[in-house]
């Protein structure tokens, strides 16, 4: 049974029900995430998103679809938001987390 989808950077928490995706990639200490929301349901977690990837070495917390976790630090990098061409006002977002150090 597929777990549910977990991401919080710092204290940003991106709720479960706007996640599209959460992947883990082991080899390359990184996690790669996305999803779609209602403007109005994501305006203040994207700013919080584009204030954290400003940072360094910010604790993250993910989990993916099998329910494989992962916690450290990261860097965010590839933060994109826009709207969807179908619907204006539904935002796509996306990103990913590094290590620093790499």
């Amino acid at each position: 049974m597929p777990s549910e989808l977990k991401l919080k950077i710092r204290d940003c928490e991106i709720p479960e029900q706007i996640l599209t995706y959460v992947v883990l990639s082991t080899g390359t200490f990184a996690v790669s995430f996305g999803g779609v929301a209602r403007r109005d349901e994501v305006t203040e977690m994207l700013k919080k998103l584009k204030l954290l990837a400003e940072e360094r070495a910010v604790p993250y917390e993910a989990v993916d679809k099998n329910g494989v976790e992962s916690t450290g630090i990261c860097n965010i990098k590839n933060l994109k938001f826009g709207q969807t061409p179908a619907d204006p006002d539904l935002i796509r977002f996306s990103g990913r987390l590094v290590h620093p150090f790499i």
